[in-house]
């Protein structure tokens, strides 16, 4: 019951992309004809002041449903969205040695849904809403609203972790972990949790020393790798590094240049099996053309979440073909993807507008929504050295043969091995995210995954704010 309440949007999506893809031209022109237009009325919803507008919105959603269910011979009512297969479920956990824990947290309680091979498992939890917003907020930036600040506090770490994990960690007797966040959670990383108190930051005993962690949406999203079809590209990478001072539909008077963007495609571009559009060739028209055929996707230019317009978050690329250059949020959902995994270069890439029962609808969100399999983004901006450090890990990690999650894991553990003092804060390594299947990433050449990691990061702390960390081994 709790599952269906959420990602209803996202799944529906996902399902509407898979659907298309076995039309005819003919019948998948209709569609899409009729998709654009539901696309809009969500968008109307999403933003509705008033109950009487969101119903009648959501009447108008209702019958473009109707239309493309009549045009695919499928079925739009709710049920055709089935409630998670507990049992599918455990399988897919049982062939991962992995266990997944769903929360719900509410203003007088809070309850964990613990889900393994062979448990199903409500418990019940100290966690309120209030309670881990207080939490959050001890900790210091990006919680608390105020000017980033890089040492985060210890205290309200451990606490979180008593609240939250210490009733379950019974429960929980693998070391790959998929969590599903209530929206409260949405943006605090599990992996900076501590399972004791702790003195310093480079020996604090994280939850990250005992859990390779992925999120998702739904539980209905954790499914086993799909089949698909053989793709053009193992690698898009699409960067702007130049913008001038003329201002444009950005709305801004003028966006810094990103020199390391086009030092980034260029080493990107040396490797087989890689497609590198930079400057102006890398538009948002040929966005569109390519994406479909990538297995990793990487954007690397000024981006920016917006909140409090969700669907206009947005990646500045290049103009022509008719188009601004600009990609947004909605834009993605309409471009159906079969990527492995998308790498977002930016600050605060993980951000986005709380939509009930969706979380946090931003970049990363649309991404997953148009079909990508996994997302890494930030939660907050970045450190440019740090986060170099942890991509290049991370991608030598996946060159390996490791999942997502695990590569994930061993780079920042890496990090905290390599770092001492305030330097090795969790504000310098959380930041990274990953959502969605943690499966590795099956590439068919041989890639330095170093150059690339150093690229697809050189930019990070550039996009949002460019920030310098003051310790000399940051």
């Amino acid at each position: 019951v709790l599952d269906r309440t959420r990602a209803r949007y996202l799944q529906d999506l996902r399902r509407h992309h898979s659907i298309r893809v076995s039309l005819k031209d003919e019948s998948r022109q209709a569609v899409d004809s009729v998709a654009s237009l539901l696309s809009a009325a969500r968008l109307d919803v999403l933003s509705a002041e008033s109950a009487a507008e969101r119903a009648a919105l959501q009447e108008e959603v209702s019958v473009l449903q109707q239309r493309i269910a009549h045009l695919t011979s499928t079925d739009a009512s709710p049920e055709a969205n089935e409630a998670v297969d507990i049992a599918a479920l455990q399988r897919i956990l049982a062939d991962e040695d992995r266990t997944l824990i769903s929360y719900m947290i509410g203003d007088d309680e809070g309850v964990a849904f613990i889900v393994r091979a062979d448990t199903l498992v409500a418990v019940p939890l100290p966690a309120t809403t209030r309670r881990v917003r207080e939490h959050l907020r001890a900790i210091g930036s990006p919680w608390n609203g105020r000017a980033p600040d890089l040492a985060f506090s210890l205290p309200p770490l451990h606490a979180l972790y008593r609240d939250l994990v210490e009733p379950i960690r019974m429960w929980v007797s693998t070391s790959q972990v998929t969590i599903i966040p209530d929206e409260v959670l949405t943006t605090a990383p599990f992996a900076i949790f501590l399972t004791a108190p702790g003195e310093d930051y480079e020996n604090a005993p994280y939850l990250l020393r005992d859990w390779a962690i992925t999120t998702d949406l739904a539980a209905a999203l954790v499914t086993s790798p799909a089949d698909k079809e053989d793709r053009e590209i193992d690698i898009l990478a699409m960067g702007r590094s130049v913008f001038g001072s003329e201002r444009s539909t950005w709305n801004d008077p003028g966006l810094a240049d990103l020199p390391n963007v086009h030092e980034e495609v260029r080493r990107v571009g040396s490797h087989g099996q890689t497609r590198v559009l930079r400057d102006e060739q890398a538009t948002e028209v040929q966005f569109h053309r390519d994406a479909g055929q990538a297995r990793i996707i990487h954007l690397a230019s000024h981006a920016q979440a917006r909140p409090e317009l969700p669907l206009y978050s947005r990646i500045l690329l290049h103009e022509g073909g008719g188009e601004d250059g600009i990609l947004h949020l909605y834009e993605i959902l309409n471009t159906p993807l079969q990527a492995d995994l998308v790498v977002l270069s930016g600050c605060s890439t993980a951000d986005g507008g709380r939509q009930d029962g969706e979380g946090l609808v931003g970049l990363q969100y649309g991404m997953r929504a148009a079909g990508s399999d996994a997302t890494v983004a930030t939660l907050w901006p970045v450190a440019d050295r740090a986060t170099a450090s942890l991509m290049e890990s991370f991608y030598e990690g996946l060159e390996s043969g490791l999942g997502k999650d695990k590569a994930l894991q061993q780079a920042q553990l890496t990090y905290l091995e390599d770092n001492e003092g305030l330097a090795a804060s969790p504000f310098y390594w959380a930041a990274p995210v990953l959502s969605g299947n943690p499966s590795p990433v099956p590439l068919r050449s041989r890639i330095p995954w170093t150059w690339l990691a150093l690229g697809a990061v050189g930019v990070a702390g550039g996009l949002a704010w460019r920030f310098r960390p003051h310790p000399a081994n940051a």
